[in-house]
């Protein structure tokens, strides 16, 4: 979660479909890597930044079906600042990895409230609406 021209805006990766899919930017955990260090490394990769680790916000876990197979994820939530302050103004970044690109834009908390949103994983919406008034706007 990162402060945008003076309100909290969260920097998530977006899919079109039946209305816009967002998940938070991150990915796979390498062996013996520490998460904070994987998280620096995935923002680095994908969209070429440089990132601070604000604080640990939580743990999720999630278990849901895709194409008729079960997956069962952890995903660690944390308060990220981007070490170069222009990139705050940036609209969207262009995303690069497994073979294929993206895009990761700031969402609101209002869009992300809407009826034909979706944020992956969806216990995550309760998270950021529960914690709106605790980030630490700078």
């Amino acid at each position: 979660m990162s402060l945008k021209t003076g309100t909290v805006r969260y920097l998530l990766l977006i899919q079109t479909g039946e209305g816009p899919f967002y998940w938070p930017l991150g990915g796979t955990i390498e062996l013996w890597e520490p998460s904070a260090n994987a998280l620096k490394r995935e923002f680095k990769e994908e969209i070429g930044a440089d990132i601070q680790i604000v604080r640990s916000l939580n743990v999720l876990e999630n278990i849901y079906a895709l194409k008729e197979q079960t997956f069962h994820e952890i995903t660690l939530i944390y308060e990220v600042e981007f070490e170069e302050r222009h990139l705050l103004e940036r609209d969207y970044f262009v995303v690069t990895g497994a073979g294929k690109k993206t895009t990761a834009k700031w969402v609101s908390l209002e869009e992300l409230s809407l009826q034909e949103t979706t944020l992956y994983p969806v216990v995550l919406l309760d998270l950021i609406k529960n914690m709106a008034d605790t980030i630490k706007l700078k």
